[in-house]
């Protein structure tokens, strides 16, 4: 009877030690748990890791490896490479309760995992993150602890049940004077009537590629590395923060089941060519909503700062343990910020930047000009009036400089203005010798040459 009552008392202790460590391992979420990878390319995808009590912490490395240790790290020997650091998305230098990471799986990778799977090992390997806490944070191992999280990948052929993910695109412009394509066009005359823009694009599995193309006009915001990169590869609140520029041409197609396609942009001719320089056209591509790459987790609020750490206790039970850790203080919402949506897609995620095409204007083929302003200069005998065409462009600037034989007046009006009307206290009873016009582009340089205009007179308004 007391051989039973010990046994009976000892599976009771492992049983709570197990749940105990179970809800320890827990406290640290992802998801997908595991995905489908190609066995032939690079796959890409967005995984998004959480502790579910905020606790904070700093991503420190990102392996691939073929079999676990029973803390969930890489298992010696069997490691297969780690994530470069310029793949690696998900790194942090500050401190925070959850990250969304985008997973890129190098060929390198890949090929040692199918050789692996070719010498009769499983095909299956894993990918883990390794988090480290900040100060006492416990976010499943204990107070300061490191956690180790896998994520499943499985080989398969890289196309259908496999995530939308791209490993190679490029922007090329084609017309009848390159049939190969190049990255940087400047436009003439004969090239606008029969260039065209395409974006080869190399992918693993299938779904809708949606977006449009963007031209950064001269004197339009910098681009930002933020903006080089797919919407699949941004977290939620990073999406929003895309500088937006003009827009030429939208995009809804299914692409194919072959891994290759061939986007066919806008032609030169539908490019802006208000101003002579340089523009960048960009490719933004919208998240694709696959199953595939669907995370459904939700995101706990970032903890303001680590709680107190529980007290030691050496010789507690497992459920005296589980008390305690209990008691810890939660960082409420409202305090830490709003908790992410539990869906999240991201199909069509790219590891690297997808760098724009350039093309350049010669100023003789800007359709902006001094000469199409029309302006004319008038006067009533109590001040002028400047009027002109206008043009459709805030960055653009149009300049009068009216002299006098002992003084001389410069006005700046913005262009898409049509009238302007000026004082003549400045010219002291002078008489109006010379007037001239001209035009200032985004970056404050004069637009062509300068002309003189004549001076108009006009009857007094009543």
């Amino acid at each position: 009877m007391t051989l039973g009552k010990s046994l009976v008392f000892s599976l009771f202790v492992i049983t709570a030690l197990l749940l105990f460590y179970t809800e320890v391992k827990a406290d640290m979420r992802r998801n997908p748990t595991g995905v489908n990878v190609s066995s032939t390319h690079p796959t890409s995808l967005s995984i998004r890791f959480a502790d579910n009590r905020g606790g904070q912490f700093t991503t420190t490395e990102a392996l691939f490896c073929m079999r676990l240790q029973s803390n969930g790290a890489c298992a010696a020997g069997t490691i297969l490479g780690r994530l470069p650091a310029r793949l690696d998305h998900g790194s942090t230098i500050q401190a925070q309760s959850n990250i969304t990471d985008i997973m890129t799986i190098p060929f390198s990778v890949v090929r040692a995992a199918v050789s692996q799977a070719r010498q009769g090992s499983f095909s299956n390997f894993f990918y883990v993150r390794r988090f480290s806490p900040v100060g006492n944070w416990d976010i499943g191992a204990g107070p300061g602890v490191d956690v180790f999280v896998s994520v499943t990948c499985r080989l398969a052929g890289g196309t259908s049940r496999t995530p939308l993910s791209f490993y190679s695109v490029k922007i090329v412009g084609k017309d009848t004077k390159n049939a190969t394509g190049q990255k940087i066009i400047t436009l003439d005359p004969e090239n606008l009537k029969t260039g065209r823009v395409v974006a080869r694009l190399e992918y693993t599995g299938r779904g809708q590629l949606q977006g449009w193309w963007e031209v950064r006009r001269p004197g339009d915001p910098q681009i930002t590395p933020l903006d080089l990169l797919p919407e699949a590869s941004l977290t939620q609140a990073e999406r929003a923060k895309q500088t937006r520029f003009f827009r030429v041409k939208y995009f809804n197609i299914t692409l194919p089941n072959n891994g290759s396609y061939n986007l066919v942009g806008p032609a030169y001719s539908e490019l802006p060519v208000e101003l002579g320089g340089a523009y960048r056209l960009l490719l933004r591509l919208k998240v694709s909503r696959d199953r595939e790459a669907l995370s459904n987790l939700v995101i706990p609020p970032t903890a303001s700062a680590p709680p107190a750490p529980p007290p030691s206790c050496n010789t507690c039970a497992g459920t005296t343990r589980k008390r305690v850790r209990a008691e810890i203080p939660q960082p409420s919402a409202a305090a830490t910020g709003t908790i992410e949506p539990r869906l999240s897609f991201s199909g069509g995620a790219a590891g690297f930047p997808i760098f724009p095409l350039e093309y350049r204007v010669p100023a003789n083929l800007s359709v902006i000009s001094v000469e199409k302003l029309s302006a004319r200069l008038l006067t009533d005998g109590k001040r002028y009036s400047l009027t002109w065409r206008p043009i459709d462009d805030s960055r653009i600037v149009v300049k009068l400089v009216l002299h006098t034989p002992q003084d001389s007046q410069t006005y700046y009006m913005p262009a898409p203005n049509h009238i302007s009307r000026l004082p003549m206290s400045w010219a002291k009873g002078g008489k109006l010798t010379r007037a001239s016009v001209s035009l200032l582009g985004p970056d404050n340089n004069q637009m062509g040459k300068e002309i003189s205009l004549k001076i108009t007179q006009q009857k007094p308004e009543e």
